[in-house]
């Protein structure tokens, strides 16, 4: 059975799941987007 890298593991999905969390940017709660990989692809102010 092939061995899959710790790159390639965490690139898995990356274009299919995302998630969203709470941030704090300029001493507000804004939230982020983020791709499974952890980047974060943008943020939005409201839910």
């Amino acid at each position: 059975m092939p061995v899959m890298s710790a790159h390639d593991f965490a690139q898995w999905g990356a274009e299919h799941i995302a998630y969203i969390k709470p941030v704090k940017i300029n001493g507000g709660t804004a939230f982020a987007v983020f791709a499974a990989n952890g980047q974060q692809l943008g943020y939005t102010k409201d839910q």
